[in-house]
């Protein structure tokens, strides 16, 4: 059951990564500058994704209680799907959508 924890803290950095989003109206209040909120959020998203992969594939290689184990097994799509919605809002923020 050493895998759990590594399931938890994936889950974490993922919900971490969708609040520090760049279309979240509270970064445009902590950082003045369109290139400071991009550049904030790029890094912080991309360190605590890379985070959340490895915590997953940890998980996955340990053993883990069969509910959690069907959670690990799809969570890259998750991770995926956050990414993607990463990308749209930066594009969104831009105004390119």
């Amino acid at each position: 059951m050493r895998g759990n924890k590594y399931v938890y803290l994936s889950i974490f950095f993922v919900l971490l990564s969708v609040i520090c989003n760049g279309y979240n109206p509270l970064m445009s209040m902590l950082f003045g500058s369109i290139k400071a909120i991009i550049l904030f959020t790029g890094i912080a998203n991309c360190i605590m994704l890379i985070i959340s992969i490895v915590m997953i594939d940890k998980a996955l290689k340990r053993e883990l209680s069969p509910g959690l184990r069907k959670l690990a097994k799809v969570w890259p799509f998750v991770i995926l799907i956050v990414i993607l919605l990463q990308l749209l809002s930066i594009l969104i923020l831009f105004g390119i959508i």
